[in-house]
């Protein structure tokens, strides 16, 4: 019976350690195969990764190199440096005359400003001559305020030029020049009529004053037609019923722009040149 048992025993031992070495051999083979043929689906990983690269961007012949960092808008400063105005001549306080001129003015005129009026642009052409518009637009401004070298782009302060340049521009659409010195040598140039004789102008027509040295005659006993330097000017806008003759123009506060009779004041002693500009 004992030696039965173990002759059982004995056998399943070595059933057990058959098993045991052939699932062993198996694994050796399996193991084999596996080292000499990779994984599939790992194959298309393995290719796909690459070792870091540095591309070169071929230069372009002529080219020039920006330095890192810099903008890519380009420098302006030059380009957006604010333009120099225009100097505005500030008088000083003076003396009032009786009919509401700054004497100091009145000497001077606007003849500060021909260094910053030269006339380049040859004949202008007025797109309408319609100076009833023309000189009613001036009336508006009666009363505003006189500033000796006034700006130029408002309308605020005038003086006589400056008036004088601002409703031809919006009215007949001609630009002037600036100074009255200049707009003298304009209508002289390039105007359609000129007076030897003052008192035959028409509405709309210019005319140009030496400067001022008061109200008597006599103080302007040397004033030359056409030759005596112009300080002042203003638009001629006809006659009263008593047949006394009118100019538009402005001058020193307290009145600005205003109307005023030619005959017998010191603008007939002071006129230089009459004319039109267009």
């Amino acid at each position: 019976m004992k030696s039965g048992l173990t002759m059982y025993a004995l056998g399943v031992a070595i059933c057990l350690i058959a098993f045991v070495v052939v699932g062993w051999l198996i694994g050796l083979v399996s193991d084999g195969k596996s080292k000499q043929q990779p994984d599939a689906a790992k194959q298309p990983e393995t290719t796909q990764q690459q070792p870091n690269e540095v591309r070169l961007i071929p230069e372009v012949p002529g080219a020039v190199k920006k330095p890192t960092g810099q903008s890519e808008e380009p420098d302006e400063g030059v380009q957006n440096e604010k333009e120099p105005t225009e100097p505005i001549l500030v008088d000083e306080v003076s003396p009032i005359t009786e009919d509401g001129h700054s004497i100091e003015d009145m000497k001077k005129g606007d003849s500060g400003l021909q260094m910053l009026a030269p006339f380049s642009t040859g004949k202008v052409y007025p797109q309408n001559t319609n100076i009833t518009a023309m000189i009613d637009y001036g009336k508006k401004y009666l009363g505003t305020p006189y500033e000796y070298g006034s700006d130029r782009k408002t309308d605020t302060t005038f003086d006589c030029s400056d008036f004088v340049q601002w409703v031809f521009k919006r009215t007949l659409g001609m630009q002037l020049p600036m100074s009255s010195q200049k707009q003298k040598d304009y209508v002289k140039q390039y105007g359609s009529h000129r007076y030897a004789d003052w008192r035959r102008a028409t509405p709309g027509d210019l005319f140009f004053f030496s400067s001022y040295r008061g109200s008597k005659k006599e103080n302007y006993a040397d004033v030359q037609r056409d030759v005596t330097p112009v300080t002042h000017c203003g638009i001629y806008i006809g006659k009263t019923p008593e047949g006394k003759h009118l100019l538009l123009h402005t001058a020193s506060n307290p009145t600005g722009v205003r109307i005023q009779t030619i005959d017998g004041t010191h603008l007939e002693y002071r006129i230089v040149y009459t004319g039109r500009a267009y």
